[in-house]
């Protein structure tokens, strides 16, 4: 990303560095090091070194939507409220955006068999509206799966409440049962194959959130918590 950027440009780069995604600052400081430029390489260092210790704290868990609170042997894993708050603006827009759009549509249509013209770019902005309340119907689904989720860990022993075609189960199990898998362009952690959450292969961050909440889950059996 940054072989062809003059060291000058690059300098200039970096004192604006917090407003790097995490990889480009990741990028950044490979290339700080291999021109032999120590003191930014140093200060990105430090600059990954803080970001990497807000990952391993989960201050960007709640950017895939979900909280966590820890104390030893012990997590509770749950939905954070500003999801939910996203996922119910998310379906207010669906079926907005779905209705207006059928309205207008069945308007113009209605128009036309009474003797108006047809109005075709009116009908064709209905059916976008309409496709385009459809696409924010995955906020309906997304709040449904997770309305009253909440996964719990004491020691090694895992209990999990998530929706199955619309009924809240309980599942239990152990923390060897919980497994982190990769699918093509999605990461996704799983209890006994029954998906927890899962995040975005491609963004470095959400990765390695949802990596630092594994190791974490898998921390809860360990013998410094459990003796």
């Amino acid at each position: 990303m940054y072989t062809t950027i003059e060291s000058k440009e690059l300098v200039q780069i970096y004192a604006k560095a917090s407003n790097l995604t995490y990889g480009a600052k990741i990028e950044l400081a490979s290339e700080f090091r291999k021109r032999g430029m120590e003191p930014e390489a140093l200060g990105m260092k430090k600059i990954i070194d803080e970001e990497d210790a807000a990952i391993k704290n989960f201050n960007y868990l709640n950017s895939l939507g979900f909280k966590v609170e820890t104390h030893g042997a012990n997590l509770v894993l749950s939905r954070s409220i500003l999801a939910m708050v996203m996922d119910l603006i998310a379906i207010l827009l669906s079926i907005s955006c779905f209705l207006l759009g059928f309205l207008l549509g069945a308007r113009k249509i209605l128009a036309y068999y009474n003797g108006q013209e047809l109005e075709i770019f009116m009908i064709l902005l209905g059916v976008f509206l309409m496709y385009l309340g459809t696409q924010f119907f995955s906020g309906l689904r997304r709040f449904i799966d997770y309305l009253g989720f909440s996964l719990e860990i004491s020691s090694c022993e895992v209990k999990m409440h998530k929706r199955v075609e619309l009924k809240l189960e309980e599942f239990v199990g152990k923390v060897e049962n919980i497994s982190l898998v990769e699918d093509g362009e999605v990461l996704r952690l799983s209890l006994a194959g029954l998906e927890i959450l899962d995040a975005n292969q491609d963004n470095i961050l959400q990765r390695r959130t949802i990596r630092a909440l594994y190791d974490r889950i898998d921390l809860c059996c360990s013998k410094d918590f459990n003796e």
